[in-house]
């Protein structure tokens, strides 16, 4: 059995890996947030449309 509780994400970075990242990913980082937020927003405002389309109590 593997020891890593993290066996299915990856093992974890070590220091020295860490500091050979790529110097561009914190760009991507900051793209993936903005996309989360955005599609977070859309399902938001969808549920909301449904929301009001079956509410009742305001007829």
């Amino acid at each position: 059995m593997n020891s890593n509780p993290f066996f299915f994400i990856g093992s974890p970075i070590r220091g020295d890996q860490w500091n050979n990242l790529d110097v561009n990913i914190g760009s991507h980082i900051l793209i993936a947030i903005v996309v989360i937020g955005v599609v977070g927003l859309a399902i938001e405002q969808g549920m909301n449309l449904v929301a009001r389309r079956f509410d009742y109590r305001s007829n």
